[in-house]
């Protein structure tokens, strides 16, 4: 009897506990689905930012560190070594090398041809990618200049630079490679060995610009092209020939600085000019990244 009469009481109990039990399991539960969201949200923001989401500096960091973009990667880097930004092309495109069994190349004149895996534009092709190895950023311009005149090429790769310094105003060494002309006959020696690898020599030549009023700035690129010619005499005597000084300007007046590189000449094999490469390439950076360095 006693019992019965607290039976309503235990019940109404019972039923609150379980009340209070299932509320604050509820609370519980949509709390941490609430930081949880949060904390995914933050996540999500961080990682896969919306177009329209604001991304702080950090963020904008990581991203670029994750997802490079080469261009820009290369860019980057050639202004952090305090670099300049380079454009290798060719005025006389077509220039090639003397002939062996392991490079045959179909004529267009003599000593010249215009595929490219045979002519100067194969040694730009492999200077761009030895001068990028050290931080370089490089454009490699591989415009026939020669057509419709070789004597009026120039004024086409006039044209090419100034197209291209306007595309990337930041370009500021400019390098005209070329090969050189030789007696076929008498200079076939004429290389050096370095490593076991006979390599063409190497010259520059440096415009003055005497019947122009707009003249390059011959002291500066004479003393780069000094400083290159002693950096590659300490890897090898005899690497250079001497700088050859003209009265023309060779289009050294339409940019910062401005290298007319001789890679050997048609006396030398394609071999050899190409093992001579990135030497070159060598030389430039030590240059461009020397402790008192002029240019860097």
């Amino acid at each position: 009897m006693f019992f019965k009469n607290y039976i309503p009481i235990i019940f109404l109990w019972l039923a609150i506990t379980a009340g209070v039990a299932a509320y604050e399991f509820d609370h519980a539960e949509r709390v941490f689905a609430m930081e949880n969201e949060e904390e995914t949200a933050n996540i999500s923001a961080f990682l896969i930012p919306e177009d329209k989401k604001e991304i702080t500096q950090d963020q904008a960091s990581l991203s670029n560190l994750l997802i490079p973009d080469e261009k820009i990667v290369s860019e980057t880097i050639s202004e952090e070594k305090n670099l300049p930004q380079v454009l290798i092309y060719h005025t006389h495109t077509t220039e090639a090398f003397r002939m062996t069994a392991e490079s045959e190349y179909q004529e267009t004149s003599e000593w010249r041809t215009n595929d490219e895996n045979f002519s100067v534009v194969a040694l730009g092709k492999l200077l761009t990618e030895e001068m990028e190895k050290y931080g370089f950023a490089v454009t490699h311009d591989r415009t026939d200049h020669e057509p419709p005149k070789l004597s009026s090429s120039y004024e086409r790769s006039l044209l090419t630079m100034e197209k291209r310094s306007e595309e990337n105003p930041a370009l500021s060494l400019f390098i005209d490679l070329h090969r050189d002309a030789a007696n076929i006959e008498t200079a076939q020696d004429d290389f050096v060995v370095i490593d076991g690898k006979e390599c063409a020599r190497i010259m520059f030549v440096v415009g003055k610009g005497e019947k122009y009023e707009d003249k390059p700035d011959f002291a500066k690129n004479y003393a780069l092209a000094q400083a290159i010619c002693e950096e590659l005499e300490k890897i090898c005597p005899g690497f250079t020939r001497p700088i050859r000084e003209k009265t023309g300007r060779y289009n050294q007046h339409a940019g910062e600085i401005c290298l007319l590189v001789e890679v050997g000449h048609n006396a030398n094999t394609l071999q050899q000019a190409k093992n001579a490469i990135p030497y070159l390439a060598e030389a430039i950076k030590k240059v461009f990244d020397g402790e008192n360095s002029l240019f860097g």
